[in-house]
Parts: C-alpha cells; structure tokens; sequence
C-alpha cells in the first residue's frame, strides 16, 4: 500500500507506474502520510523530498527517504 496526500501528482504517476488504484491510500497531509506508514497502514509514503527528508531526520530512524535521482524517468516530476 502507498500512501500520499489528496491531489498530488504521485496518484496519476503511481497509476501509470502500474500501482492499482485500490493499493493508493488518499489522505490530508504530510502529517498522516507519516502516520500511516509508522503505523503499518502503508508500506510507502510519496510526498515532497524536502519534507519527506526532514520528516525522517526526526523519525528516529524509522523512516527513510528515497533518493528522487535514482527512480526510473517515468516517476520523476520536473
């Protein structure tokens, strides 16, 4: 299960990358998405890399940040 906030791009990106849709979690915000998979409700996050780095240099080593330079071409955004 991936989980990412309400109109990000990733949704569309995720799709076409082949992620159905019933295996992408919807949710408000950064602050859920980080909840969501500390909790187990999600095996991934995809959010912004500034606040996705900063939210794993506070998480104690729970989490982790993919680099966005080592995804394949079609998942890169700008």
């Amino acid at each position: 299960m991936m989980v990412t906030e309400i109109g990000y791009s990733n949704i569309e990106q995720a799709k076409k990358a082949g992620v159905p849709e019933s295996q992408i979690m919807q949710v408000a915000g950064q602050t859920e998405i980080i909840a969501a998979v500390e909790g187990g409700r999600a095996d991934a996050g995809a959010s912004g890399y500034l606040l996705s780095r900063s939210a794993a240099g506070k998480s104690g080593g729970k989490l982790e940040v993919t680099d966005p330079d080592a995804m394949p071409g079609q998942l890169r955004t700008g």
